[in-house]
């Protein structure tokens, strides 16, 4: 057999692509991320719930316990629905579609586009006062924020999962570590 034969060989190309896939698989698995690995985290964090979610009351606990023992202080929790979340332990804002994107609305609607700013916003729509996430996690089966408010959004990690409950520690400490080592550029 030539070397040009074996080395085009159905059989060897079939060999090579499984020693392939078990390098990468060998490579997924060795690696398992620790919390001592995540340097940075982020303070203020937002969760996006999308309609169903609530269902989930304990996983939603869960997963502010998480969040908070990574460091973040501030854990705000936005609702697709009007009134359905009730006070969560740990949560220092509980927010609806109604405080986001409606109220935005409303608010555009009472003022001369010139005379909108950031003072202004901040002054008259209370509830987002200091609740600009670092970081974004939205629970629901579409790539949407659902009326969460954009306008405190300029820097923000966001990472998309479809349910809180099948939301596993590994993918959580996954996108803590990617956020870790995310450079944040504020300004142009």
């Amino acid at each position: 057999m030539s070397y040009t034969t074996m080395y085009s060989s159905p059989a060897f190309t079939t060999a090579l692509y499984a020693a392939c896939i078990l390098a990468v698989v060998f490579k997924a698995v060795s690696k398992k991320i620790t919390k001592e690995q995540i340097e940075r985290s982020p303070h203020r964090v937002a969760v996006v719930l999308q309609d169903g979610s609530e269902k989930n009351h304990e996983c939603i606990k869960e997963f502010i316990r998480k969040i908070r023992s990574f460091g973040a202080t501030d854990v705000t929790l936005y609702h697709t629905e009007q009134g359905v979340l009730p006070s969560i332990e740990g949560a220092t804002r509980l927010l609806s579609i109604k405080d986001g994107k409606k109220t935005f609305d409303d608010f555009t609607k009472s003022h001369d586009r010139a005379d909108i700013s950031e003072e202004l916003i901040t002054k008259n729509l209370p509830p987002f006062k200091g609740a600009d996430p670092e970081m974004l996690f939205v629970f629901g089966l579409s790539r949407s924020i659902y009326g969460f408010p954009a306008w405190p959004l300029y820097v923000t990690e966001i990472v998309f999962n479809d349910d809180i409950g099948s939301y596993t520690d590994e993918s959580f400490l996954k996108d803590m570590l990617h956020y870790s080592q995310t450079k944040a550029v504020k300004g142009v």
